[in-house]
């Protein structure tokens, strides 16, 4: 089905081959990426979960005391706030990754490549304002979800001056 949000934030779920109308969805389901899984955190407990075209929500697994913030393509790892990863299959540690010190608070969102490795932004580094606009210097980090190794993976870039742009490090 196609899963889409209203004007008032309330997201539906459509499946045109069943004719029926949009069903809303609960609150739960805004993790719900359009494969239909999602990571949902609860009572300390991540949740992986499906979404099925009646607009219930399946729970796949759950992995109590980590908190999931990040679900593979696949949908058989999941990075946690501390920069783990769990094989969503078996519950159990797959890596925990080199992340340094200094870049904790730093990374955004990780995207996913396949399943061994992500890649995140790393913002807010040296931010400030300039006329109502925050700009900021950053890089991208690189890490491998079977070795655990961070690694640079861009230049620097700078906001200073509108659109990213790369910079001298």
């Amino acid at each position: 089905g196609l899963i889409y949000p209203d004007r008032k934030d309330q997201m539906w779920i459509w499946d045109a081959g069943q004719r029926a109308r949009p069903q809303p969805l609960p609150d739960e389901a805004r993790s719900i990426r359009s494969d239909g899984y999602g990571v949902d955190y609860e009572k300390g407990c991540t949740r992986i979960v499906r979404l099925q075209p009646s607009a219930q929500i399946e729970t796949v697994t759950e992995l109590c005391g980590v908190r999931g913030s990040s679900l593979s393509p696949t949908a058989d790892k999941v990075l946690t706030d501390n920069y783990e990863v769990y094989d969503t299959r078996t519950q159990r540690l797959v890596q925990s990754l080199n992340v340094p010190d200094e870049l904790h608070g730093h990374l955004d969102t990780p995207v996913w490549e396949g399943t061994d490795s992500l890649v995140f932004n790393v913002t807010n580094w040296d931010w400030y304002r300039q006329n109502g606009q925050i700009l900021y210097d950053g890089f991208i980090v690189r890490c491998h979800t079977t070795t655990g190794e961070c690694e640079r993976a861009s230049q620097k870039f700078s906001t200073r001056n509108g659109a990213p742009q790369v910079v001298m490090p």
